[in-house]
């Protein structure tokens, strides 16, 4: 059940990526968190670790994150370019819209 809908919201995010790139002039930014911020010691091995997902809304998987892996997976056909801040929880995607 998790996998089927975990496939159904892989589309929904590719298609929604999709229409913002249509609709973007020259640039599309996203920014998508990659490192949970359960994972933080101060907050893992406490009650907020399950306390945090409720109020975050992340559906049946309350650990849920996209990782690198994933987001150049979904990304890979808009060739974009990634940057990862220092100390940041983010991962940035700039992609260039190419001019047809």
């Amino acid at each position: 059940m998790l996998f089927r809908e975990a496939c159904i919201n892989l589309r929904i995010l590719k298609k929604l990526i999709a229409r913002l790139y249509q609709s973007a002039n020259k640039h599309l930014i996203i920014s998508e968190p990659i490192k949970n911020i359960c994972d933080c010691p101060l907050i893992g091995k406490t009650f907020l670790r399950w306390f945090i997902p409720l109020l975050v809304r992340t559906n049946h998987d309350p650990l849920f994150r996209y990782t690198p892996k994933t987001i150049h997976a979904i990304l890979a056909k808009y060739s974009p370019v990634y940057e990862l801040p220092k100390h940041s929880r983010e991962l940035i995607a700039v992609i260039k819209k190419r001019v047809k």
